[in-house]
């Protein structure tokens, strides 16, 4: 026997799909729609979408809109530089603690993994990197406003100082290959983009989204408010 709860949940994510594909066909040509992208939150979304543009649209054939998640789509874009791989990075930072001597007989490892998810973070929720120690240390605790973590512990302006020298290694970390890889997606804006939100971006994609829009036309579709919000 089907849940009430899981059939209602069902039909909201019908009537969601049924509205983005009217939308998509409303805005283009309704038999070729591969100048379109649409912004998935996963690739679950995609068969239901494909579904419901095929049935409201009556077309015998339909060219369907390239559907890819913002992740995957960014990856695409070359960049012509490595990217350092995760192990790789917490083995330098490891042995950046362990030459500055700072931190005695801490867990250097432990330290050198929280440390890197702060610089993640950092990369992701700010519209532009610290310059110095005083934005740094501002930086960090508006990131950590809401939470405690051992990280605001540190002495900020060395950890500026760890922070920096990371920024300037020619190799790039994962968080900012992302935000390089979406600067150049901004670049090349030109094709119309529907984006299928369930949850918030961060400030990077963001940011994205905001910059792509002034380029070529937005429209975001919010499965929270089963209405969707056009841009």
């Amino acid at each position: 026997m089907t849940h009430p709860e899981s059939s209602g949940t069902q039909m909201a994510a019908a009537v969601f799909f049924d509205g983005v594909a009217r939308r998509i066909l409303s805005q283009h040509e309704p038999s070729d729609l591969r100048d379109v992208v649409v912004l998935l939150p996963n690739y679950h979304a995609a068969q239901p979408l494909a579904q419901a543009l095929a049935r409201i649209s009556k077309l015998p054939a339909l060219l369907l809109p390239e559907m890819v998640t913002l992740n995957e789509w960014a990856q695409r874009m070359p960049l012509g530089q490595p990217v350092l791989p995760a192990s790789r990075r917490t083995a330098v930072l490891y042995q950046a603690l362990q030459a500055r001597r700072w931190f005695g007989q801490a867990d250097l490892w432990g330290m050198a993994q929280e440390l890197l998810q702060l610089f993640d973070e950092l990369t992701l929720s700010l519209s532009e990197l610290p310059a110095n120690a005083d934005e740094f240390v501002a930086a960090i605790e508006q990131a950590y406003q809401a939470r405690q973590n051992d990280t605001l512990q540190f002495e900020a302006r060395l950890v500026f100082e760890l922070w920096h020298a990371m920024q300037d290694d020619a190799e790039l970390d994962a968080a900012r290959a992302y935000q390089r890889r979406l600067a150049l997606l901004v670049q090349q804006a030109a094709r119309p983009l529907f984006v299928l939100r369930t949850s918030d971006w961060n400030t990077l994609e963001q940011n994205f989204l905001d910059q792509y829009a002034e380029r070529a036309p937005v429209t975001v579709c919010d499965l929270r408010d089963e209405q969707g919000d056009a841009r």
